[in-house]
This record gives C-alpha cells, sequence and structure tokens, in this order.
C-alpha cells in the first residue's frame, strides 16, 4: 500500500513540475517576443529619427 501512495505522491510531482515547466517556456517565449519587438521599435525610432534629420 505504501509504495503506490509514494509513486503516486511522484506522479503528481513529475505533473506539477512538467506544467510548471511549460508555463516557464511560455513565459521565456514571449520575453523573447517582447524583446523582439522592442528591438524592432528601436531601431524603427532610429532609422526615423537618422531620416527625420537628413530632411532638408
Amino acid at each position: 500500500m505504501t509504495p503506490v501512495v509514494t509513486t503516486d505522491k511522484e506522479r503528481i510531482t513529475l505533473e506539477r513540475s512538467l506544467m510548471l515547466l511549460s508555463i516557464v517556456e511560455k513565459l521565456s517565449g514571449t520575453l523573447v517576443i517582447l524583446a523582439d519587438m522592442k528591438c524592432f521599435i528601436l531601431v524603427s525610432s532610429l532609422m526615423f529619427h537618422c531620416i527625420w534629420e537628413s530632411l532638408p
């Protein structure tokens, strides 16, 4: 009876860690997308600024 309880506990722990892992994965993916967007906005604004400055 006791071994079954331990395996059940282990299974729950494994499921929880897998859930956490997927959440972390999604979060890091979102962070990467946000970083890319920030980079894109930064580059775009710099280019726009350069073009604006070069106008007569």
